[in-house]
């Protein structure tokens, strides 16, 4: 058999297949910025089955092994690059080897494979526990090989290898390497396909130090040298000008305080290969002071143009550009900035002769303004300023005119939210939204299975009061956090209604909490409508729990129809042996207690 790097994927072949791999990495992200049932996640879903469709080209099947950050495709290496590094990488970290497209692939099938890419641990949820999960999953049209097993006890078959265990061949590899670059390759390439938490941490560094994402001296800094043969880590100080044992000096590491060696090839890869501190400080200065004058030079220009048009054609082009930064502007998070640029789009709005491309402007807006860092600074920025402020009200016209489809992206900001302050802001916020734009948004969240953001979202429902929410929060008295049936429990009271009613009646029979039966009693006590009365009735007669049936008797104190005082005359008495024994005496004290309230009650209306 061939050497699998002497074989080639045809060139069109390969086109396909590298545009199917990209689509497969950005139709992922893209669904995580939206919330289930977006028409936009089918859209995406369609077009990634397309370009399967186009990879696939005569064949029923396409093949990807996955070797650490390598893809290989029908046995031929694909050419790597950022988004198929991304993939491999991914599935390599689910312990996925290989993965089978087939033809018979739908379109919810795919979107379910997205699901899989973008599952992240958390304090919840270890990688392993997504590992053993994602093996348990199925998907019509695609086959996943793993390579990775788990044995009855849910332990991992394979043990967790540290980094650092080398053999002298590769420390001698390691130490003939001449340039950074190739030395940090070396050790990424090693230790890629090592299982274990440390070597994870391990690659990430690694990954961040070639990805100029972190600097040689916080990779020096960070990484375990200890886990490594000592003559690892001085080959890296002899590498970066920094002999073993040599103090670190103020500017060591920087261009400025490298050694005065000749700049030979080596040198400058290794130089201009990875950043240092310094280069860090450079390039953040140069893309946030440097970028920031920029913005506001070529914004200032744009004012003038959209103020003092010279010509037809200007004040139409200048909208693009304005349009531009604004996105721009919503995607860096600069809420201050949007607040003051929207002050100046409502003026310019004001102006016969921009009419047509102020439209346009906001129509552009509406559609792309919405973005994660935004919603993000929205909720910082709530954190810091009170409710009843001016801003607070100038951050909710801006919402606003944005649109509806800022809502998921505020919810899943609520998601994270743990100050119950913040927490009431933003669901104020939310709320004014909903009643402009309506709250199918928040509809769809109740399917959500982060119990803490349904019950935020049912009670966001409840203060926008209308009776369409009933039958979707009804299902929720069912729900398996109690959290989520308490709020379900307390809107549904709130929004009454005959389904809410019965529903809440319902619920408070089934039930085998008794606690829970008991809240609910109350807020069906506490429904002023029709028909109340016999449900409590109908509950006390059915239920056979003493306890409830005493805190049924209590609540029909806030009833008080003439069923209602027959049934309290009747459970009011006991029997001589019931006396005698002590028994139903919380109940009669309930029943006289009602009555007396009930008695209290119609005495104060009739003074009335």
């Amino acid at each position: 058999m061939a050497d699998i790097t002497e074989i080639k994927l045809d060139r069109a072949k390969q086109i396909a297949v590298e545009q199917f791999v990209t689509g497969m990495v950005t139709g992922s992200k893209t669904i995580g910025l939206y919330r289930a049932g977006h028409s936009i996640i089918n859209q995406i879903g369609d077009r990634a089955l397309a370009l399967l469709t186009q990879a696939l080209g005569q064949d029923t099947t396409l093949t990807f092994e996955v070797k650490a950050k390598q893809l290989v495709v029908n046995d031929a290496e694909l050419p790597e690059t950022a988004d198929s590094a991304l993939l491999a990488s991914t599935l390599h970290t689910l312990g996925v080897g290989q993965v089978l497209f087939t033809n018979r692939l739908s379109r919810d099938g795919m979107l379910e494979f997205f699901k899989i890419l973008i599952w992240k641990a958390d304090e919840k949820t270890s990688l392993t526990d997504i590992q053993k999960a994602v093996q348990q999953i199925r998907i019509d049209g695609m086959q996943l090989t793993f390579v990775l097993s788990f044995v009855v006890t849910g332990e991992q078959a394979q043990a967790d290898q540290p980094p650092g265990h080398l053999t002298e061949e590769q420390i001698q590899a390691y130490l003939a390497a001449s340039t950074l670059s190739d030395y940090l390759y070396l050790l990424l390439k090693q230790n890629e396909p090592l299982i274990g938490k440390e070597a994870e941490n391990v690659s990430g560094l690694l990954d961040g130090v070639l990805n100029r994402e972190l600097s040689v001296e916080k990779f020096s800094e960070q990484m375990p040298w200890a886990s490594y043969d000592a003559r690892i880590k001085a080959r890296f100080d002899e590498i970066t000008g920094r002999p073993a044992g040599s103090p670190k000096t103020k500017g060591a590491g920087t261009r400025k305080g490298r050694p005065k060696d000749p700049w030979n090839a080596p040198r400058s890869i290794t130089a201009y290969g990875v950043y240092t501190d310094g280069d860090v400080a450079i390039y953040h200065d140069h893309t946030v002071h440097e970028k920031n004058v920029g913005v506001a030079n070529s914004m200032a220009r744009v004012h003038f143009l959209l103020e003092n048009p010279q010509a037809p054609s200007q004040p139409k082009f200048a909208v693009q550009a304005y349009t531009r930064f604004l996105i721009e502007m919503s995607r860096d998070g600069d809420v201050p900035g949007l607040l003051r640029e929207y002050e100046f789009v409502k003026a310019l709005s004001a102006k016969p002769e921009l009419a047509e491309g102020m439209k346009q402007l906001e129509t552009a807006l509406q559609e792309r303004l919405a973005s994660a860092p935004f919603a993000a600074r929205v909720v910082e920025r709530l954190a810091e300023i009170a409710q009843d402020s001016e801003e607070f009200g100038e951050i909710t016209s801006l919402l606003l005119f944005v649109g509806g489809e800022v809502l998921p992206l505020l919810l899943e900001e609520m998601r994270r939210l743990a100050d119950k302050h913040t927490r009431a802001k933003l669901a104020a916020l939310i709320t004014t939204i909903c009643l402009q734009w309506g709250a199918k948004a928040l509809v769809e969240a109740l399917k959500d299975e982060d119990y803490f953001l349904v019950s935020q979202v049912v009670l966001i429902l409840g203060n926008l009061g209308s009776a369409d929410f009933v039958k979707p929060i009804v299902p929720l008295l069912r729900h398996k956090h109690e959290r989520v049936r308490e709020a379900a429990r307390k809107v549904l009271g709130k929004l009454g209604g005959a389904e809410s009613r019965d529903a809440i009646a319902a619920f408070m029979l089934a039930t085998e909490d008794t606690e829970e039966a008991k809240q609910a009693a109350t807020a069906l006590s506490l429904m002023q409508q029709e028909g109340v009365d016999s449900k409590l009735i109908e509950g006390y007669t059915i239920s056979t729990d003493y306890d409830l049936q005493v805190h049924l008797v209590s609540a029909m104190a806030r009833v008080g129809s003439p069923a209602v005082e027959e049934l309290l005359h009747t459970a009011g008495k006991r029997t001589f042996w019931e006396r005698i024994m002590g028994r139903k005496k919380e109940l009669v004290e309930a029943a006289a207690k009602s009555l007396e309230e009930i008695a209290a009650d119609k005495k104060r209306h009739h003074g009335a």
